[in-house]
């Protein structure tokens, strides 16, 4: 379904943006950059709390290391897989509740939320702010 990574993400923003998703967003930015990284998508919720997503075709290793390392600024990280490339993710559970990384699927109806993420609180404050200037700043706010 889902040709690149980009496209993976273009769908995902364009659930967020349509309501189709969990979430109810404030803010969504892509590629938010920072010392260790680079995150797909960042989300404002509701509560003033930062969500950040590691989408990936097919790599739900590589992408679950890439949301653990967000924890250092956001407040729950997910990583976000095709549905029809889901189920080797689905079956390691332990691995996502261990690091406290959500898991959720996308297809063209929508995104569901198959594992939760847990609430973290960021051990770089100085991170956080410049993630939230930056969904406040250049954001496309709701």
């Amino acid at each position: 379904m889902f040709s690149t990574e980009k496209n993976l993400v273009d769908t995902f923003v364009s659930h967020l943006e349509l309501t189709t998703a969990p979430w109810i967003p404030l803010a969504v930015i892509r590629e938010f950059d920072y010392v260790s990284g680079r995150t797909d998508i960042l989300s404002l919720s509701n509560e003033n709390e930062i969500i950040a997503f590691e989408a990936k075709l097919s790599n739900w290793r590589k992408a679950i290391h890439q949301a653990w390392r967000n924890t250092s600024f956001a407040n729950q990280v997910y990583v976000v897989l095709p549905r029809n490339f889901a189920s080797a993710a689905i079956k390691n559970k332990a691995e996502f509740k261990e690091l406290g990384v959500g898991l959720c699927v996308v297809d063209e109806d929508g995104v569901e939320v198959i594992f939760q993420s847990t609430f973290h609180q960021p051990i770089m404050p100085w991170l956080n702010r410049k993630a939230m200037h930056a969904l406040v700043g250049n954001g496309c706010i709701h």
